[in-house]
């Protein structure tokens, strides 16, 4: 499954994080929204493209009856710079 995400600045140094995998039909009956989780992880590149991991949020997916909770996180960043995000998708011990 191919990663479909948004990344939004908000509120001074935070990003938010949306999956959108859920809402562009990603999931398949093998393979369920709620067998699996995503993590997202903020990473800084310095000058010499050295990557530290400076913030890191987990979301389980679960259903609120038919729907789907937010596959929502908000990451912070210390001070100006390049960043990168993962966001890594995977399977809930259930599933595995």
């Amino acid at each position: 499954m191919t990663p479909i995400f948004k990344i939004s600045k908000i509120e001074g140094c935070k990003l938010e994080v949306l999956g959108l995998e859920y809402l562009n039909n990603l999931y398949s009956e093998n393979f369920s929204y709620d067998d699996t989780a995503t993590l997202d992880i903020l990473i800084k590149v310095d000058s010499k493209e050295n990557e530290t991991a400076v913030d890191a949020a987990f979301c389980e997916h679960t259903f609120e009856g038919e729907e789907p909770n937010d596959d929502y996180v908000q990451l912070q960043f210390p001070s100006d710079g390049l960043y990168k995000v993962v966001h890594i998708i995977l399977p809930t011990l259930e599933y595995i």
